[in-house]
């Protein structure tokens, strides 16, 4: 398992997953997104088209994107495997030219529903080195995902509550409220819920064909709940898939560590 690569819609949490994922199996997480945000922060032509695209919730063409990845991972040694790809393909135009130069491994393909993803997209938060960090507290019809932040957050079983790190109670179905978890914590541009739900559309028509596309080397896994809870059976199953294809034994690792 040296070549993987992530499906999945906007906000379903491939990020989240893949950086603590990586780590366990010896990859290095390359996000696409990142190497495109470069790029338009230093104001690149590349990044003027990148960021018209971005505001917009289109796909960035996919010629723009390749040859951005492939420099990337030239650059960092990574030519022959080693990382966890976190963004593309997005089109079949891209898988094919994934498929030719970097003949991936594994596709693995999270979910989750719909309306959830939204809720998680416009509560999506940056926060210190580059940390993704999400305010929403859902808890509903069997959900039970806590917000992801900066600290760890504290369950009280006397009053079944959910603590930040602060002593502020955290509500159910509510953005986090405590000035001092959200200070300084930065909304990208495009996590807007008209852009949102346009991005949503967009990967229906253009990137679930993929999931068809990768059926020979796909792992499905549903997301039904938070990063502590999914994350035990989800590395689980990556070492069962391990394992199976590749006659070793992946990594064991400590709840404690996820």
């Amino acid at each position: 398992m040296r070549r993987v690569i992530l499906l999945g819609a906007p906000g379903v949490g491939k990020g989240t997953y893949a950086k603590r994922l990586a780590p366990l199996f010896g990859l290095e997480h390359v996000v696409v997104g990142d190497i495109v945000r470069g790029h338009v922060k230093r104001g690149s032509d590349v990044g003027k088209a990148v960021a018209e695209a971005t505001r917009r919730g289109d796909l960035v063409d996919d010629e723009i994107i390749m040859s951005l990845l492939l420099d990337h991972l030239k650059s960092r040694g990574l030519e022959d495997g080693g990382y966890m790809l976190d963004g593309v393909p997005r089109t079949v135009g891209q898988a094919q030219t994934v498929d030719a130069l970097l003949r991936p491994d594994l596709a693995l393909h999270l979910t989750m529903e719909e309306d959830i993803m939204l809720e998680k997209m416009i509560a999506r938060r940056g926060g210190p080195d580059n940390s993704v960090l999400n305010i929403a507290y859902i808890k509903r019809s069997g959900w039970n995902m806590p917000p992801l932040l900066a600290a760890p957050t504290r369950w009280d079983e006397k009053t079944q509550t959910l603590f930040c790190e602060h002593g502020t109670a955290l509500v159910p179905n509510e953005n986090v409220q405590c000035a001092q978890c959200t200070h300084g914590l930065t909304t990208r541009e495009d996590d807007t819920i008209d852009v949102c739900r346009h991005r949503l559309e967009t990967y229906k028509m253009e990137t679930a064909p993929l999931i068809v596309h990768y059926a020979p080397i796909r792992l499905d896994f549903h997301i039904d709940g938070g990063v502590q809870q999914c994350m035990p059976t989800l590395l689980s199953r990556l070492q069962a898939w391990a394992k199976e294809r590749e006659g070793f034994d992946a990594p064991v690792v400590m709840a404690s560590t996820l």
